[in-house]
């Protein structure tokens, strides 16, 4: 049986045509069998069966199998003496259902499968007379591992072996304790079966999902997507240009109440004794956040105010020409709320301050550029007093 197994596995391994997979498929088929059992005789002799399948095949991977099969087994005398070795005529009907492990591969398609038969046998020259009479109802439960190759779109043939457990310890004419492969009691047989299937129906062509044959993966195509998606950084934050601060500031202050002449010791409470200076903040874009670099700005600007009572201002937001007009227009007023609350926090009574809002109508630079957006994105002040 070993040199039988071996020539039909080199038979089917020799082949080289390029095998196609379909998504379905019904067939019938023709199996031969080469059984050995495995039970209380010796069993030497070279033995054969045969048999029907009808094929369903229910996607790439799973198969249901319908099959009608009959096998003969003989024994020889060997070390039980028998004149008389008993011999077995046995036929079943059965499903078994069949996986597919690699349903794409272009030569082998190796297979498993399980199922069960339903058997029925009769034994010439038993040695126990119980045994000798027909039977008709036992179960067998079977394993198999096989492969298949198509060889066309309408044939496939296919190599198998099998193990077979019987329901039954009289299957071999003998009751006696030796029985399965795995050591229990009952009687079993293994089988090499070489088969021919023919499809009469067939779904269609079925491909893996992966690359086409031939087609290469274009990798500096996709990493200029991937360069084409990236999202351009915001520009940094313009270091703070306190000169042109300060200008800006004088430039708004050229309203403000002159200081009178006088004497010190005829100083008034609400009169301004020197000019004071007061720094603008910056926004980033669609921002009204107050960021912590400027902080200590605002920290100065309230210690003026403060050492100044008589000293009113007006807080007047801006933003650069980024947006709709409307939303400027809340964005800046949003922006001189926070700087003036931030300046109430600090002691600066909030009687002594208005909030303006002026969008993008008065800009300090040009919006033509990144850099000048910036510097229009701000809150400064204007003494009203």
């Amino acid at each position: 049986m070993k040199k039988l197994t071996l020539l039909l596995l080199l038979t089917i391994s020799s082949v080289g045509f390029a095998q196609t997979t379909y998504e379905n498929g019904w067939g019938v088929g023709l199996v031969l069998t080469s059984p050995r059992m495995f039970a209380d005789t010796y069993n030497e002799n070279f033995d054969f069966g045969g048999g029907l399948t009808l094929v369903r095949d229910l996607d790439e991977m799973n198969t249901i199998r319908l099959k009608v099969n009959y096998n003969r087994f003989t024994s020889v005398a060997g070390p039980t003496l028998l004149t008389n070795p008993p011999s077995t005529d046995a036929f079943g009907i059965g499903l078994d259902y069949l996986m597919t492990l690699n349903p794409y591969s272009k030569t082998l398609k190796v297979y498993g499968g399980v199922g069960f038969s339903i058997i029925g046998y009769k034994v010439e020259n038993p040695f126990n007379s119980g045994a000798s009479q027909f039977r008709f109802g036992e179960l067998s439960m079977n394993v198999s591992l096989g492969a298949r190759h198509d060889f066309s779109k309408d044939i496939a043939a296919t190599v198998e072996i099998g193990h077979h457990t019987l329901s039954t310890d009289k299957f071999d004419g003998i009751m006696g304790p030796n029985g399965g492969i795995f050591g229990g009691v009952l009687d079993s047989y293994a089988s090499v079966n070489l088969g021919l299937t023919w499809y009469f129906s067939r779904g269609p062509e079925s491909k893996p999902a992966a690359l086409p044959s031939g087609a290469e993966i274009d990798y500096k195509k996709i990493e200029k997507m991937i360069n084409d998606a990236k999202v351009t950084p915001p520009p940094p934050t313009p270091p703070v240009d306190y000169n042109k601060i300060e200008d800006m500031i004088k430039k708004y202050l050229k309203d403000a109440p002159k200081h009178e002449d006088k004497k010190p010791d005829e100083k008034k409470p609400d009169v301004i004794d020197h000019e004071i200076t007061l720094h603008a903040v910056y926004f980033d874009l669609n921002s009204s956040e107050i960021k912590a670099e400027y902080q200590s700005i605002l920290d100065k600007n309230a210690g003026q105010l403060l050492q100044n009572k008589a000293v009113k201002v007006e807080v007047i937001g801006h933003t650069d020409i980024s947006g709709d007009p409307a939303k400027n227009q809340a964005l800046s007023e949003k922006r001189a709320m926070n700087v003036k609350n931030y300046l109430v926090k600090k002691g600066v009574e909030a009687s002594r301050m208005t909030t303006k809002a002026v969008a993008a109508t008065m800009p300090a630079a040009s919006n033509d550029d990144d850099k000048g957006k910036a510097l229009n994105r701000r809150v400064d002040f204007k003494v009203v007093k």
